[in-house]
């Protein structure tokens, strides 16, 4: 279930503004509502049936995965609102999500058409074979190129990629890869993930025109 809330700043010398701590604790106490179906609501006339057919979903077991998007033409939610969020996903684990987006986003998306065209440095022994007319090439990769590869490129490397929507903090799978990378164990990554699938749509002039899909 996806929900919109949207603030709007009229005054453009305020553009800086976060978007308000005040609507975040709203929303995480109307969750909390729609999660509870016998507490009692008051919204508007027009939500009333959309929200009895919500809760009665809730009653019969039916629990959602809410997805509560803060749309403004400003800044994130500050610390605090980002700590009632955080207390608030410790007591509902994978209940919901919380997206800002604003205009900065809109440019993001637009962005993602960019092509990629760049060299992969592959070490060691490589595995080169065809597959049902298909060339694949399995080698292994250092994490300081990847790192590199989305300074430059940002997030339009994972287009196709669910990970990318997950992100590191709203995933149990990332949040072990980020720990992986980041312990004394970082030699081990090779051995503990299943590692990363560049899809190669063609060759160019500079290289490869690819994408990071897994």
């Amino acid at each position: 279930m996806t929900i919109f809330h949207g603030k709007y700043i009229e005054n453009f010398n305020n553009y800086l503004q976060n978007f308000p701590e005040n609507a975040v604790e709203k929303a995480i106490n109307t969750i909390k509502l729609l999660l509870d179906p016998h507490a009692e609501i008051s919204v508007n006339k027009k939500l009333v049936f959309k929200v009895e057919e919500i809760r009665s979903l809730i009653h019969d077991s039916f629990i959602p995965h809410i997805r509560f998007v803060f749309c403004n033409n400003g800044l994130f939610w500050n610390d605090l609102a980002q700590k009632r969020i955080d207390s608030f996903l410790s007591k509902f684990p994978d209940r919901a999500e919380f997206i800002h987006f604003n205009h900065e986003s809109i440019i993001k998306i637009l962005h993602r058409s960019k092509k990629v065209d760049t060299y992969l440095k592959l070490s060691s022994q490589i595995l080169d074979e065809d597959m049902n007319f298909i060339r694949v090439l399995i080698g292994r990769i250092s994490v300081q190129e990847i790192v590199e590869l989305f300074w430059e490129y940002g997030d339009c490397l994972l287009q196709r990629n669910i990970r990318n929507y997950l992100r590191i903090h709203k995933n149990k799978v990332n949040t072990a890869i980020s720990k992986t990378l980041l312990s004394n164990k970082s030699d081990n990554f090779y051995f503990y993930s299943n590692g990363i699938t560049v899809r190669h749509e063609g060759y160019t002039s500079c290289g490869w025109n690819s994408h990071l899909i897994g």
